[in-house]
């Protein structure tokens, strides 16, 4: 019978684990019904995306060779929890197979086991800034405010960035949540999104998301982001209506309520009480909304 030590991969070994100071693994496979994808203590699900584009061709891979590299796993409770290789975990299960080589991982803390989740995602994938915002925010998060400096160098070390670009991730969490899709899909360029943090508001930055997904903007320039913030700070306010306005190289014009007979806006007002108050822009932006929602239905 073949002993646990013939079965150490130590490329495998040296890849993942030592880094770590791991112990040693032993690859073996394993009921694919036994296995679960990583998650948190808290039952939050790993923070890097699955695609679907990648598991597909994975299986195409998988069907002709066989998988060529176990995942990483360590034990959890009476099954297996997966550190590194959630793709060909998925993909192996989309071919029909009933086991997959695992790299077994002994006597690891949650601490460490997040952390390999980290460094063998960022190897091997196009991380989304987003995905390293979460990955670097709990690294510091689980080290503490006393250990910063030290948490800071540690990852600059293993992810090769800087601090100042660790802290820069850390804060792309303070945008509203409906821009930092925009900003892992480039249509708000990474490098610009801190203004918006330091000039809008949330309820600015709502609008800004709205106007986005309204007029299917592909790209919000730095240029359209520096005119946009500029803006903001002069009036305190932006709706859709002026950002499509500064978007377009026109000066939104000082909208005052035209109060004359006949005026749409008093029509409005008179109609729907509530709407009182609402500014010119306030009420653009409502009609837009309600006639794209009337179009698309």
């Amino acid at each position: 019978m073949q002993a646990e030590s013939d079965n150490i991969n130590p490329q495998l070994s040296a890849e993942y684990l030592n880094q770590w100071n791991g112990t040693t693994q032993r690859i073996v496979n394993i009921d694919i019904t036994k296995i679960q994808p990583y998650t948190t203590p808290d039952g939050k699900e790993q923070p890097y995306k699955i695609k679907q584009d990648k598991i597909e061709r994975l299986s195409i891979s998988i069907n002709d060779l066989g998988i060529l590299q176990p995942i990483i796993v360590r034990k959890k409770n009476n099954d297996y929890e997966i550190l590194a290789g959630h793709h060909r975990y998925y993909a192996a299960k989309m071919c029909g197979l009933t086991t997959i080589p695992c790299q077994i991982k002994d006597n690891i803390d949650d601490f460490t086991a997040y952390m390999v989740v980290a460094e063998s995602n960022t190897r091997t994938d196009e991380v989304l800034p987003s995905e390293n915002a979460q990955i670097f925010k709990t690294y510091m998060d689980k080290r503490g405010s006393e250990n910063e400096a030290a948490t800071l160098n540690e990852i600059s070390d293993k992810f090769g960035v800087s601090s100042t670009t660790v802290y820069r991730y850390v804060h792309l969490l303070k945008l509203n949540p409906k821009l930092i899709p925009m900003v892992d899909s480039k249509i708000i360029p990474f490098g610009r999104f801190e203004m918006l943090i330091a000039h809008l508001t949330d309820e600015a930055q709502v609008a800004l998301a709205d106007y986005i997904e309204m007029y299917d903007v592909h790209s919000f320039s730095g240029r359209n982001i520096a005119d946009l913030c500029a803006y903001f700070d002069k009036h305190g306010a932006v709706s859709i209506a002026e950002i499509y306005e500064i978007c377009n190289n026109n000066k939104p014009k000082e909208k005052k309520r035209d109060t004359s007979q006949g005026n749409i806006y008093e029509k409005i007002s008179g109609m729907f009480p509530a709407l009182h108050n609402l500014t010119e822009a306030d009420m653009d932006d409502l009609i837009v909304k309600l006639l794209s929602s009337y179009f698309n239905s």
